[in-house]
């Protein structure tokens, strides 16, 4: 499936489309704040991404040790705004979900 995507893409994290992203691996931070997933997208360029950051057409949910949750915002085919979970795990590649 190809997505459609009009005009120029926002810069840094907010123009990560989450279909073309590779979970690289994930770095837990101190004992309060969380981990952080590294993502690469077709560029190879790192990115670093925690709970809450908002990504293009949605927002990361949750990061464990081995995967990145996204909640991901978009049109069903009526045009009704829908609502669906993607999980990328270490190791698949970009656009596989699991």
């Amino acid at each position: 499936k190809q997505e459609d995507f009009r005009g120029p893409m926002p810069p840094g994290k907010r123009g990560l489309v989450i279909s073309q992203l590779r979970l690289q691996g994930v770095v837990r931070q101190d004992a309060d704040k969380g981990m952080i997933a590294v993502v690469t997208n077709q560029t190879n360029r790192a990115y670093f991404l925690r709970v809450h950051d908002e990504v293009y057409h949605g927002v990361v949910s949750m990061i464990t040790a081995e995967s990145i949750h996204f909640k991901e915002n978009r049109l069903d085919n009526n045009g009704r705004p829908e609502t669906r979970d993607i999980v990328l795990k270490l190791g698949s590649p970009p656009g596989e979900e699991r």
